[in-house]
């Protein structure tokens, strides 16, 4: 899709007034769904550790004021000395591990480390013990910002899509594009995709 999915959306609504998008509860079918939403715990970890690691605020909350842990501050070091000033966006490693946490189960009960590097692996299930208390806000941020787009994708993406077809020569993938939500995102606009398979991540709390 060469990076333009839900961001070339995002321009064509913006006219109508909206950010376009739907549910990961909807079917695979091209005529069901053009987005598959998600609100995923090890994609959030992982995000919320990146994000950390470049701001060098190492605090586990959503909020201000509570301490890290001994667990997690060892975490934001981890991903400050291997991933500070790479892309999300373009750095392939990066990529490669947002979509494999992307595969896990959304409630972050478990995590299949194939494919991810074993020291990384060993740092997320070590640091998912400090990020669980904070999850259950961050998950309501996600969806809550489903709940409020599901509406507005379904009225606006069968009028959209076939003209961004139409304008850039592309077919629309046959499944629908896979989007996380995210209570933190280091990226411009908070928000990226990548290609192969296309996977939007997106922060929730950027009105």
């Amino acid at each position: 899709m060469r990076r333009m999915s839900l961001l070339m959306v995002l321009i064509l609504l913006q006219g109508s007034s909206f950010a376009a998008f739907q549910t990961s509860a909807m079917t695979a079918s091209r005529d069901a769904a053009y987005f598959e939403f998600h609100s995923n715990f090890w994609v959030n970890l992982h995000q919320a550790l990146f994000f950390k690691a470049v701001s060098e605020d190492k605090t586990t909350s959503t909020k201000e004021g509570l301490s890290a842990s001994a667990a997690w501050i060892a975490a934001v070091d981890f991903y400050r000395e291997h991933f500070k000033g790479r892309s999300l966006l373009f750095d392939k490693q990066l990529i490669q591990i947002n979509d494999l946490l992307a595969a896990q189960p959304d409630n972050g009960n478990s995590l299949d480390a194939s494919g991810l590097p074993p020291d990384l692996a060993k740092i997320l299930q070590s640091a998912a013990s400090s990020y669980h208390p904070l999850w259950p806000e961050a998950d309501a941020h996600n969806r809550l910002w489903i709940k409020e787009m599901e509406p507005k994708v379904v009225a606006l993406a069968p009028t959209v899509v076939p003209e961004l077809e139409m304008q850039l020569g592309m077919s629309w993938p046959e499944k629908p594009i896979r989007v996380d939500l995210s209570y933190y995102v280091h990226e411009i606009g908070q928000a990226y995709t990548t290609d192969d398979p296309p996977h939007t991540t997106i922060s929730s709390t950027n009105a």
